[in-house]
């Protein structure tokens, strides 16, 4: 195949990338999506629309942007984040009988998810939080960087989800904001 050709992909798996792709987009624009992998609108809008299979340079890019596994979303296969993956892997939602030694392997594999998880945490607040276009008050920031954290060892939450609660927030009129309604299903209490 000739550098910088594309192919369509088979018909069954035409519909999965492109619902992959959506999904990890979430309620971001597609040109605005675009502009952060630094491709085309066109070229992202192709893959949805039209499902021709990316470059894998686009597709990388995509994946990164919208941080998801490559192998998720070329596939629908694996983890869905690389985060999800080292949580996983790290064996996170479970409590060591008694505290592991500082130099075991399972210390450090434990530390470094932990790690990538709080690092994820804060990106995908930050997304959220540049999606939305609504800056909440440090409480509420650290509120959802704590929940997209335990959602990552646990159940996984999204840019798509985490933006959804902040256009909520952003736009209750209500006075009391101990509960929220998220369009799109879910809601949160604090």
């Amino acid at each position: 195949m000739e550098k910088g050709t594309s192919f369509l992909i088979e018909d069954g798996e035409k519909e999965g990338l492109s619902t992959r792709l959506k999904d990890a987009i979430g309620s971001e624009s597609i040109n605005s999506f675009a502009k952060r992998s630094s491709l085309s609108e066109g070229t992202v809008r192709n893959i949805i629309m039209n499902g021709v299979m990316p470059r894998l340079d686009n597709l990388i890019a995509m994946a990164n942007t919208a941080g998801v596994t490559v192998e998720w979303l070329a596939t629908g296969r694996g983890p869905k984040t690389y985060a999800k993956q080292m949580a996983t892997d790290a064996r996170l939602d479970e409590t060591p009988e008694s505290p592991l030694p500082l130099d075991s392997q399972e210390y450090k594999t434990k530390k470094e998810a932990i790690g990538v998880a709080t690092r994820t945490s804060k990106k995908t607040c930050d997304d959220a939080i540049e999606i939305a276009e609504y800056t909440p008050s440090e409480g509420v920031k650290e509120y959802l960087k704590t929940f997209i954290f335990f959602s990552i060892v646990g159940e996984e939450i999204d840019t798509a989800l985490a933006a959804r609660f902040l256009i909520a927030l952003k736009e209750s009129t209500a006075k009391d904001k101990s509960k929220i309604e998220i369009k799109g299903g879910g809601d949160f209490s604090f």
